[in-house]
């Protein structure tokens, strides 16, 4: 709601959609949780939700970074995505067993697309850019745990799955971050 207030705070749409993403995700994988919530809810769709999930997650992710250092490149950051948004399509128009085999190339886009937010983070924190150092410490932990749980869902290794707290470690410095520029804003 902040964006529809204040709709040059991008930085708070990309934050509220992420966590949106977040959310959606684990009420689909915690499925007892998402049919309290709607007890009508298809299985295909559910199942849909879930993978549409992680496009989102690094489309709204890589945008903030972005938007974060004040990069100027909308074509640059639309043709990193495209990936994401053509997931997104073949999630929707396409049955479970065709979209469910790209799951492992996805992750690996997801993977190094981060890379790149990870990249573009460094540059920042070399240019002394505000907050790049926070959210590239941030970003680097839930990466770490996010790649835990890709090689324990892979069965490459045995572990218990820990993605739950690098999200946490994501959001937290986000919202402090978005806190912190809108109350900028009240302030001009």
């Amino acid at each position: 709601s902040l964006f529809i207030f204040y709709p040059k705070q991008r930085l708070a749409l990309y934050f509220s959609m992420l966590n949106l993403s977040f959310g959606l995700r684990a009420a689909c994988y915690d499925e007892f949780l998402l049919t309290t919530i709607l007890p009508f809810t298809n299985a295909v769709i559910m199942h849909k939700i879930g993978y549409l999930t992680l496009a989102s997650a690094i489309i709204f992710l890589s945008a903030f970074v972005h938007v974060l250092l004040n990069k100027k490149h909308p074509l640059i950051l639309c043709a990193i995505l495209s990936p994401a948004f053509l997931y997104t399509l073949i999630i929707i128009f396409t049955p479970i067993p065709i979209y469910s085999s790209l799951l492992l190339y996805m992750q690996i886009y997801v993977l190094l697309t981060a890379l790149y937010d990870v990249a573009l983070l460094t540059h920042g924190v070399i240019h002394r850019k505000k907050y790049a150092l926070l959210f590239l410490l941030a970003i680097l932990l839930f990466l770490l745990l996010a790649i835990w749980d890709i090689l324990i869902s892979h069965g490459i290794i045995k572990g218990v799955f820990v993605a739950q707290f690098g999200t946490l470690a994501l959001l937290i410095p986000m919202s402090m971050i978005v806190l912190k520029r809108v109350k900028l804003t009240f302030e001009t």
